[in-house]
């Protein structure tokens, strides 16, 4: 049979032993904290450059039409007087 004084050091292992487990969770929660912030402030970014990205990329693209356009009237006019 386990003596009192056994009993109550094995109780005191315990705690101490369950205290040490709570607070490394709690670093390690603190830690995916942090780190979920910094991959929320990653994504923000990365999504506000890919906005910006599509800006250029539409105005280009606007760009491109508008001097297709001007290219197909000038080839147009140009068939035009070839033909008069």
């Amino acid at each position: 049979m386990v003596s009192l004084s056994r009993a109550q050091g094995l109780v005191e292992e315990l705690c101490e032993t369950t205290i040490t487990g709570w607070v490394e969770l709690e670093e390690m929660r603190s830690a995916l904290v942090a780190e979920e912030a910094c991959r929320q402030e990653g994504r923000q970014q990365l999504e506000a450059l890919i906005c910006a990205a599509k800006v250029v990329y539409n105005r280009e693209v606007a760009k491109i039409e508008q001097e297709h356009s001007t290219l197909d009237v000038e080839r147009v006019e140009d068939i035009a007087a070839r033909r008069r």
